[in-house]
């Protein structure tokens, strides 16, 4: 490293420690953490959330591999009961905590707030891999994988680290942060923890007819965080290189703003107001809203949407058909409709049902998802991003797969598209946004619509204050 710079790693706690240094989601759900104002620069490529994870039974009991603590959650293929059935979400397994995340300035100025997180984790990076983080990178009902949902739960039966980053915009930026006076002057950063019922998930495994079996126990569970950290690395100049530093600057990021709305019927618009100038990408999600917040069910599923869905079943998929989306009541980014055309699958060598989800719809919402600044954003070959064709290598819902022979049985389904191949973005201020959405729901169950849609933003520091632009 230049000699007029030097590293300095900086470990940090919480300031609203609880007693016994404890964070639970029903008791004390919120983490705050303040960087200090320093004279060097923050590489937020190195900034890192550390703690102890474990999950207790609601008498405090923790659950034990061998057997000797009730409930001690114990997986099987047999099934499930009260001392049976609770591990971590493997889409996107430890970062299911972050249910809200906000960075702001010392004097209380917010700098980006994302609010539900974790879907928004779940939407854009379904197919990240970390083992730190106990995500297993391809979907919940894969039988090649399905014991590493129960390797997941009994993890999670012991105390264990996890080291996690922090999927702000503004900290994926990979720009270094001024954090003196001629910069930030120091940040603060809060993190709100996910409810039980949203992280602590069932686990998943075959019965003996290789069907996929979602395990819930009948007990109730919580988790809890403890020698919770913050680890960064300050970069440091000399102070010869700190007084010819200017006292101005700016600083580019992207953050999502996420919006909650209902798909019902088959065939719907759904007006959103964005208000923002440079809006880069829009992705949407869908779950039966029966689903959110089920302990019993895959709360982060990224599904087309579900008719008669339970709080213990899935319901019937209803394909979606056709996608229209809007800018001011024209047809943008595309002048045209978005479609299925029917294609035939096979299914045992013949032609079967016309149940493939197509390239038109699915590849514009892929690069929603992929072309954008996010270094930690990885697909995992193996899995096979809305396949659904009922073959062993590219997924199947209607038949039973052997353990070893497919690679994604699960299907992942998102609707969206980027606005322009430049990430500049595209503005809606003034121009509200709509979608157009035709399926084979009938009026009978909701489904949730989740829109998260990602925006330049700008940071503008002088020493007459800080300003954010868009």
């Amino acid at each position: 490293m230049n000699r007029d710079i030097t590293k300095q790693r900086v470990k940090i706690t919480p300031l609203n420690q609880p007693t016994g240094g404890v964070y639970r989601p029903d008791q004390f759900p919120n983490i705050e953490f303040m960087l200090a104002k320093n004279n060097a620069f923050l590489d937020p490529r190195t900034l890192r959330l550390n703690a102890t994870f474990q999950y207790y039974n609601g008498t405090g009991t923790i659950p034990k591999a061998d057997g000797t603590e009730n409930p001690n959650n114990v997986p099987n293929s047999l099934g499930g009961g009260a001392d049976n059935g609770v591990g971590l979400n493997n889409s996107i397994g430890v970062k299911s905590i972050f249910d809200e995340m906000a960075i702001g300035t010392l004097t209380g100025r917010n700098l980006e707030t994302i609010r539900s997180a974790n879907r928004y984790i779940a939407a854009s990076r379904p197919f990240l891999h970390s083992s730190m983080e106990l995500n297993n990178g391809v979907g919940l009902e894969d039988p090649s994988i399905a014991n590493k949902s129960v390797s997941n739960s009994r993890t999670c039966n012991t105390a264990f680290s996890i080291s996690i980053d922090v999927p702000l915009g503004m900290l994926e930026s990979q720009k270094y942060i001024n954090m003196s006076d001629k910069g930030f002057a120091g940040l603060t950063l809060n993190l709100l923890l996910a409810p039980n019922n949203v992280v602590l998930q069932p686990f998943f495994n075959y019965n003996q007819n290789e069907n996929v079996v979602a395990f819930t126990s009948t007990t109730p569970f919580v988790y809890t965080l403890k020698d919770v950290n913050l680890t960064y690395d300050l970069l440091i100049p000399s102070q010869k290189l700190y007084n010819s530093l200017p006292s101005s600057g700016v600083i580019n990021y992207q953050t999502i703003n996420t919006l909650h709305s209902s798909l019902l019927s088959s065939d719907q618009t759904i007006p959103i107001k964005l208000g923002s100038n440079a809006v880069v990408s829009i992705t949407h999600s869908m779950i039966p809203s029966i689903h959110l917040n089920n302990a019993k069910r895959d709360s982060f599923r990224l599904d087309e949407p579900r008719d008669n869905a339970t709080s213990l079943t899935d319901g019937t998929r209803k394909p979606i058909r056709e996608v229209q989306y809007l800018r001011a009541g024209v047809l943008f980014p595309y002048d045209y409709f978005l479609n299925s055309e029917a294609q035939l699958d096979l299914v045992g060598g013949t032609p079967g049902p016309a149940e493939t989800i197509q390239a038109q719809i699915m590849k514009p919402a892929q690069n929603s998802v992929s072309l954008y600044d996010n270094f930690n954003n990885k697909f995992n070959p193996n899995t096979n991003i809305g396949l659904l064709t009922n073959l062993g290598n590219a997924g199947g819902f209607l038949q039973a797969q052997n353990k070893t022979s497919a690679a994604d049985p699960k299907q992942v389904f998102l609707l969206g598209f980027p606005t322009d191949s430049t990430r500049m973005g595209v503005s809606y201020k003034d121009r509200e946004y709509a979608i157009r959405v035709q399926s084979e729901l009938n009026n009978t169950s909701v489904n949730s619509f989740m829109t998260f849609s990602r925006f330049r933003q700008v940071a503008q520091f002088s020493p007459a204050g800080l300003n954010i632009l868009d």
